[in-house]
């Protein structure tokens, strides 16, 4: 059965007069009839067959759409069936997750309006647009921006790549407090992304916040984050600094919108990785060029091109045959 056939598109939700909950209740029919069926008594047996009990009246409620029922419960009964028709191994949970997930968020927009849960706990809380999440680095001394040479206004993805020192997260921070100071920019979030716990505890951040909710797990909310991002009338930017793993960003990267940027500064060259945007190759000063910038010291001719960190840019589009997403 696919998952047009039953019904498991987190993305279409409830049909018109359908509750959050009902329409999840449907999917865990639409599941269970697939598995084999059965009464509530039947399914509470294999549930204890498996070790996994859930109760009667906790079926009941999940089934009828009563009530939001625990991930764990829909985990274990998903699992239960899994096992009762003799399949090996356990079975896939990542896409209950998500509708899960899904779930939570369609109540929280039942709650709090489609104007978002950032909108109102912002009021509630006396605080107005920009926000920020995670800490924007302080302008260093010894960077020097080339004016023609700047990150594009956006939208878009743009990969400011290059090796270490050369300026990477200066060229990002200065795009950022430029379109603040311009009033460009209502949200801003600046996430280190040298790991992938990195990057989940800074996108959890801000998703939790602007959703007006968290999920069961940092990754499920982080990963909130792009389905507001994607939704959201507000202009943003997301930085991703310091990007060591590609793979880190496995299903964490930022929609593509008309309302927003991501920047990724990164040391990696992998093909991959700069199929997902614009790169812009932040290399350093070589010593004619660096001549032409009255602020630094003029290279003696037995001087290194190497010595001299004021960084320069070039731009290359990614590959119109590869996927961007």
């Amino acid at each position: 059965m696919t998952d047009e056939e039953n019904g498991r598109d987190p993305h279409r939700g409830p049909s018109p007069g359908q509750t959050p909950r009902e329409w999840f209740a449907g999917l865990l029919r639409a599941h269970i009839e697939e598995r084999g069926g059965g009464s509530y008594e039947e399914l509470v047996v294999a549930t204890e067959q498996a070790h996994l009990r859930v109760a009667k009246s906790t079926l009941g409620d999940a089934l009828s759409g009563k009530r939001t029922p625990r991930l764990e419960t829909v985990q274990n009964l998903v699992t239960a069936l899994h096992h009762r028709q003799g399949l090996p191994g356990r079975p896939e949970l990542r896409d209950w997750e998500r509708d899960y997930e899904h779930l939570l968020d369609l109540q929280s927009d039942r709650r709090t309006g489609t104007r978002s849960a950032a909108d109102a706990r912002a009021a509630s809380e006396g605080r107005t647009w920009p926000h920020r999440f995670g800490p924007l680095p302080e302008p260093a001394h010894s960077f020097l921006a080339r004016p023609a040479l700047r990150v594009p206004p956006g939208p878009g993805r743009f990969l400011l790549t290059g090796a270490g020192g050369v300026g990477k997260t200066q060229t990002a921070a200065e795009h950022v407090r430029e379109c603040l100071l311009a009033g460009d920019l209502d949200l801003v979030v600046w996430v280190t992304a040298t790991t992938r716990e990195d990057i989940v505890a800074g996108l959890a951040e801000a998703a939790a916040e602007l959703t007006g909710s968290t999920g069961p797990n940092a990754e499920l909310t982080a990963a909130r984050l792009e389905r507001w991002l994607a939704g959201t009338r507000r202009t943003w930017c997301v930085v991703l600094d310091d990007l060591a793993r590609p793979q880190d960003l496995e299903g964490l990267w930022p929609p593509h919108s008309t309302n927003g940027v991501t920047l990724v500064t990164t040391r990696r060259q992998d093909a991959a990785l700069q199929a997902r945007g614009t790169v812009i190759d932040l290399t350093l000063f070589n010593a004619h060029e660096s001549l032409a910038c009255p602020h630094l010291p003029k290279p003696s001719p037995t001087s290194p091109t190497t010595s001299v960190t004021c960084p320069s840019h070039s731009r290359r589009q990614p590959p119109s045959s590869s996927t961007t997403r």
